[in-house]
């Protein structure tokens, strides 16, 4: 059978776990697999939207690409993180449509399987009436789907005359397929996992040395009770119940629901367990390995069997826990590399005229770019963004290769190419906007603070540049406010003007100034006093660029507001905060953005 409450072997050490996207013509799902020991207990979770798929996959090639796409998930490819739901309920006889935490349908795999399937990556055998398949299909798959399959011999001739001629023999389906489409598995992530809490209706995992799911999942029953006796009773043994007649959610039949939570909380340091009285075996954690590391010693419950100074360990080590003594191991850094790639003789590619390229390839956010020049000794080099097959075609090299003349890395008829990893390290997004990308790249070679800067938003054309400026710039304008509305308070003021240098001695542009004041109301939105904290309660309630000069205040010589400045309108409603505006206790706009400094 499947996953059960008894601990693998060794539970307090990790073990290895994988999860792939399992494609059957146009359905598809995520097949969780956690080795025990030589065998692994698995899961089916139902992740995407019903219909997404619209044209069967059927090679490792199309399923990679359609993997990448964000449309195709219910959870966050960038964190892992399942999306919120919305629910239709009905409170207080009213109907209302509320928020809830994301969670996706599962099912626990029958059997234990082999561990060897958690290194399956690729597609099976073809099934018994593919065929068949090939000639409703043909037409309407991709072209690069049709080269694939062209190159392992199948077209609708061929399909066609293996029918007529009754020469396709295979009647038996492969594990993993339908009877008309292979199976597809694609590993989307993999790693290393320990177990935590185990009980039949709740089944914890942590995750560790991963890239993508957050570092607990949980697999919960919920069951829909026929009666409210039935409803209690299930409530005691544990289980989430919906009662009879709650229309906010109907379980047609039992099942399992996948949770993948920001709470990072184990369940045995939970209210829940302490009030159930909850606790693993002894000898066993249920805690990630981390975790168990920074225990003090006199807090390992779990190396104790007497139950009530388990207990007792356990409420200490609860205190511990949310004093935030305990430090979260970090994922591993992502990564960037860059290569270089040399052509034998004078070409014309991508750039024009060149014998030398260079790919930047950065892991978080998944993106290549193809260079002009060396970024190593330069402080600027034009490129442009390519598709995710350059990625996936340098990715894995660490070794010069020769890519074959008429491929996708070496276009030209017959010249030799070479290309070599030249550089590579960590990258850090320090901020990320739709034309705008800030960086912090350590390599050997390739380090420091870096930006690329897109044409438009819509543009592959891009300029990677070394920044001075190591974090988001604050300028201080002078706060002489230019009115102010003491009914309505709202204070106006010039945030940023490009007439002469600033207080840091800057000069900032007319199109900067407009750009600056279009991105605020576009992607920030929010004000804070001093740099500090959290943004308070106001409001921008007006912005402008002032197309004339002008009072503001025909009779307050302060008010003058000269063309080009932008001037900001916010509305203070906390009386606090508006009081040390009038009292002159807050004196001036300060600007939090990134800059660039050129020397003129």
């Amino acid at each position: 059978m499947g996953p059960v409450i008894e601990y693998p072997e060794k539970p307090n050490e990790p073990k290895r776990f994988v999860v792939q996207v399992h494609a059957r013509g146009k359905s598809l799902h995520l097949d969780w697999r956690f080795a025990r020991n030589s065998v692994a207990e698995g899961w089916t979770v139902s992740a995407t939207p019903e219909g997404v798929v619209k044209t069967p996959i059927v090679t490792l090639n199309q399923l990679k690409e359609l993997s990448q796409k964000q449309e195709l998930w219910k959870f966050d490819l960038e964190t892992g993180h399942v999306f919120p739901r919305e629910v239709r309920t009905t409170i207080r006889g009213k109907k209302r449509t509320i928020i809830r935490p994301g969670s996706l349908f599962a099912e626990r795999k029958a059997q234990l399987i082999p561990v060897e399937w958690l290194d399956v990556e690729g597609r099976t055998e073809y099934p018994p009436d593919w065929p068949k398949t090939v000639l409703e299909w043909w037409d309407k798959w991709p072209e690069e789907v049709r080269i694939e399959l062209e190159k392992e011999g199948w077209t609708p001739e061929k399909a066609k005359e293996v029918l007529e001629s009754g020469s396709w023999k295979v009647d038996k389906i492969p594990v993993g397929a339908t009877r008309s489409f292979p199976g597809v598995f694609y590993i989307i992530d993999k790693g290393d996992w320990v177990p935590g809490a185990r009980k039949p209706y709740f089944f914890e995992y942590f995750l560790e040395n991963n890239e993508l799911f957050p570092e607990r999942v949980v697999f919960r029953f919920v069951a829909r009770a026929r009666s409210l006796k039935e409803a209690v009773e299930l409530t005691k043994n544990g289980a989430i119940v919906l009662p009879p007649g709650q229309a906010e959610e109907v379980a047609r039949e039992p099942g399992y629901w996948l949770f993948t939570t920001p709470d990072p909380r184990p369940y045995v340091l939970s209210e829940e367990a302490v009030q159930k009285g909850w606790l693993p075996p002894p000898g066993i954690a249920a805690l990630p390995t981390w975790l168990q590391k920074q225990v003090p010693k006199e807090l390992r419950f779990w190396t104790e069997k007497d139950k009530e100074k388990r207990e007792a360990m356990r409420e200490e080590l609860i205190m511990w826990y949310e004093e935030g003594s305990s430090q979260p191991q970090e994922k591993a850094a992502a990564r960037f590399k860059l290569f270089r790639q040399t052509f034998r003789g004078q070409i014309v590619i991508r750039f024009g005229p060149s014998t030398t390229i260079y790919y930047l390839l950065l892991e978080k956010p998944r993106s290549v770019f193809s260079l002009d020049n060396d970024p190593r000794v330069r402080e600027e080099v034009a490129g442009i963004e390519l598709d995710d097959d350059y990625f996936k075609a340098l990715w894995v090299k660490s070794e010069p290769f020769e890519p074959e003349p008429g491929t996708l890395l070496n276009p030209t008829k017959k010249t030799p190419s070479r290309v070599e990893l030249v550089d590579e390290g960590t990258v850090s997004v320090l901020e990320q906007e739709p034309n705008l990308l800030r960086l912090k790249l350590e390599g050997k070679q390739l380090s420091g603070y870096y930006l690329i800067l897109w044409e438009t938003e819509s543009s592959p054309i891009m300029v990677l540049r070394r920044s001075d400026t190591p974090a988001a710039t604050k300028k201080a304008t002078p706060f002489v406010p230019v009115g102010k509305n003491e009914e309505k308070q709202i204070v106006y003021g010039v945030v940023l003007s490009p007439h002469g240098p600033d207080a840091q001695g800057d000069v900032i542009s007319p199109d900067e100034v407009e750009k600056a004041a279009h991105r605020y109301l576009i992607f920030g939105r929010q004000v804070g006093i001093n740099h500090e904290g959290s943004p308070i309660l106001a409001f921008p309630v007006e912005s402008y660029i002032a197309r004339t000069s002008f009072y503001y205040d025909p009779n307050d010589p302060q008010s003058f507001v000269r063309e080009g400045e932008w001037v900001l309108g916010v509305w203070i409603p906390e009386r606090e905060v508006w009081e040390k505006i009038k009292s002159g206790e807050l004196t001036g706009w300060s600007i939090q953005g990134l800059g660039i400094r050129r020397e003129l």
